[in-house]
């Protein structure tokens, strides 16, 4: 099957050559949650530098990503959660 490609990258919005990438919907979650992509992101076309990147660091953190529950009913429900909201201080998440 081939994959669509456009001259547009999701991620970094530069004029590249772009193209739909394979990860999981548990990667497109995690990235997203990280701060890495936005929502919008998922399942669109980007280009060989953010998808090397995107992979490095899902690579990188295989270990919190395994750890993170399988499922998610959404991205808004995920990002309200208490250890994901970069804004709740550390003490608050601790308690």
């Amino acid at each position: 099957m081939r994959k669509s490609v456009t001259n547009s990258c999701s991620v970094c919005c530069e004029a590249r050559k772009s193209r739909s990438r394979e990860f999981s919907s548990h990667a497109w979650s995690a990235l997203t949650m990280w701060g890495e992509v936005e929502q919008r992101t998922f399942g669109q076309p980007i280009c060989e530098g953010c998808y090397r990147e995107l992979r490095d660091l899902l690579i990188e953190r295989s270990e919190e990503l395994h750890a993170m529950p399988m499922t998610q009913p959404d991205f808004a429900s995920v990002l309200e959660m208490p250890f994901m909201n970069k804004e709740t201080p550390a003490a608050q998440i601790a308690s």
